[in-house]
């Protein structure tokens, strides 16, 4: 049953895959500049591979301050989330939460003290294998608005679905879930209810470099961003059920779909950011 899911699931991805249409130039990693391309339909503005193909994995530097904080670290708490792991720690397995609402727990294949997406900075590691449970949190039922942000830099593009972070109820009836994924080189942004997934997602990008990720939903569409910029909308009204399952950082469940690369800078809201708020992290990482 599970793999016809999973089959089932490629079809579609690889369906709204298909109906890419244009592409834009994007502010790599290396911080180049680009313009945008407002998306109008699910099968517009995907991020075009070229546009990153020289980028830098040394994306800022955390020599910037604002009130005694990294400039990257100040712009989001300005946002409020639920939930915000910045992985400046050496070891687990408790994850501290910025907000000191939902610590985590690592299990023992998490790496922690890998280098950060900004120079001076922390992050973890996965090699295929490793997950955080980061409990309860983010049940978002019927059209609540919610935000999904990290920093990820995938080292492996393969035809398995690898997960930045996920909810998802799989098990026991029609699937439920949200949450990023890597499969084949792209990055996608993904909503299921009732058993059917919505998903908007970039063409392939290289690895090996840290990438920017926000993925916002406002009850009407999700919007994928990459890097502060917009790559891709998918129009999505369903009303969601609830999932009472874990939030997980590096994986969709503890049996599948863990991440091979690197993961820093984790956020969860319960509000969609805005296009404006999205570039606003993005550009506070520059030096």
């Amino acid at each position: 049953m599970l793999h016809e899911v999973r089959v089932a699931r490629w079809a579609l991805f690889s369906g709204v895959v298909a109906t890419s249409a244009c592409s834009l130039f994007v502010d790599t990693g290396g911080f180049s500049s680009g313009g945008t391309n407002p998306a109008d339909s699910a099968g517009t503005d995907a991020l075009d591979a070229s546009a990153t193909s020289d980028a830098s994995s040394d994306v800022a530097s955390e020599a910037a301050i604002d009130g005694g904080l990294p400039k990257y670290v100040s712009a989001v708490l300005a946002d409020q989330p639920l939930l915000y792991y910045r992985f400046e720690q050496t070891e687990g397995p408790s994850v501290r939460d910025e907000m000191n609402t939902w610590p985590g727990s690592a299990d023992l294949f998490v790496k922690f003290n890998a280098p950060g997406a900004m120079p001076g900075s922390l992050a973890i590691a996965l090699d295929g294998k490793g997950s955080i449970n980061a409990g309860s949190v983010g049940d978002f039922t019927g059209n609540q608005n919610f935000t999904v942000e990290c920093w990820v830099k995938p080292n492996v593009s393969d035809d398995k679905f690898r997960h930045p972070m996920n909810k998802d109820l799989d098990v026991g009836g029609p699937r439920e879930s949200y949450g990023l994924f890597l499969y084949l080189g792209r990055i996608a942004f993904e909503r299921y209810v009732n058993g059917s997934g919505v998903q908007a997602s970039t063409d392939s990008l290289p690895i090996d470099v840290w990438y920017h990720v926000a993925g916002t939903y406002d009850g009407t569409q999700l919007v994928l961003y990459v890097n502060g910029v917009q790559a891709k909308v998918a129009p999505d009204a369903r009303s969601a059920k609830a999932k009472p399952v874990p939030f997980y950082v590096g994986t969709k469940d503890p049996t599948y779909g863990n991440i091979s690369g690197a993961i820093d800078e984790v956020a969860l809201y319960d509000k969609a950011l805005g296009p404006e708020r999205v570039r606003a992290h993005f550009d506070a990482a520059k030096p």
